[in-house]
Formats: structure tokens, C-alpha cells, sequence
């Protein structure tokens, strides 16, 4: 059990001062086998990403992936970014072409492997893969190690 309203004051002061912008919080409280116990529920938010203020005074947003927190990369805060705001548009063209048409033959991608591919640079690379993710194009996962990026499973491409 927990002093309900103790963990309440403690969860809004971390969400309003370690997170930017705050976090939004809200709660449930239950009575399980006379214990009160204390459900903090945070919904997706439309103002992503939120940076965590870590204890040297980085910034630091995260992810969740099932009961583990792992720090974004830049590809993810730029689709946060871009997926917030007004829609995008960009020229396909030869290196945009060339993710789609490797994709069709290789599970996945890396930024690294898609700058290369493409002849561009990473943060080139990071930009055009944030946004094939805000137009659907792409899914991503986290295999612990590194990001993935892929076909969205009802995308499909033809080739010249």
C-alpha cells in the first residue's frame, strides 16, 4: 500500500518539473486486500516529444517498449516532431527510391546503412526516414540494440 495522496504530490512534481513539456497525469485509486494502491495513467500526447531532465542536466526523451523506458533516437523525436505539426511534402526522387526499392528485398534498414545507400548524410538520412514514418510508409522497432526501419505491412512498391 501507499499514502495515496503523498504519491500523487510526488508523481505531479516530477511531471511538471523534470519533464518538457509537463507530462499529464491521471489517477486511479484502488482498494486491493485493504491497501491503497495508487494507478498513475499517462495517455499518448499530441505534444511529443517530452524531454526528461536527467540528474547531470541533459534532456532526454524516451520510449516505452512493453515495461522498459529507452531513450529515443533522432529519427523517433524528429517523427514526434513532424507528426505534430502540419503535413509535409517531399519530391521523391532517386535516394527516396532507393529505400523503397531496398526495402523490398531486405527486412530492414539502418540510418547508417540508408545515408550510405543513398549518399547523404545522417541527419539527411534521419529527416527522410521521419518522414516516410509520418506518412506511414515505414514502421519502426527497437531490437535492443539499435532502430529498425521497415515497410509498413500495407505499403507496396514497384520497381522500374
Amino acid at each position: 500500500g501507499v499514502h495515496g495522496m503523498e504519491e500523487v504530490h510526488m508523481v505531479e512534481g516530477a511531471a511538471n518539473l523534470y519533464c518538457t513539456p509537463p507530462v499529464e497525469v491521471s489517477y486511479h485509486f484502488h482498494d486491493i486486500d485493504g491497501k491503497q494502491v495508487v494507478e498513475a495513467l499517462i495517455q499518448p500526447s499530441p505534444n511529443r516529444p517530452h524531454y526528461v531532465q536527467e540528474v547531470d542536466d541533459t534532456h532526454i526523451a524516451y520510449f516505452r517498449k512493453h515495461d522498459e523506458n529507452f531513450p529515443a533516437n533522432n529519427v523517433l523525436i524528429k517523427y514526434w516532431r513532424l507528426d505534430a505539426g502540419e503535413p509535409t511534402t517531399v519530391a521523391i526522387k532517386e535516394r527516396e527510391q532507393r529505400l523503397l526499392i531496398f526495402l523490398q528485398d531486405h527486412p530492414f534498414i539502418t540510418v547508417k546503412r540508408y545515408a550510405k545507400l543513398a549518399k547523404l548524410s545522417f541527419g539527411q538520412a534521419e529527416n527522410l526516414l521521419a518522414t516516410f514514418l509520418k506518412w506511414g510508409v515505414l514502421q519502426w522497432r527497437y531490437n535492443g540494440k539499435f532502430f529498425e526501419y521497415y515497410l509498413a505491412e500495407d505499403e507496396v512498391v514497384e520497381s522500374k
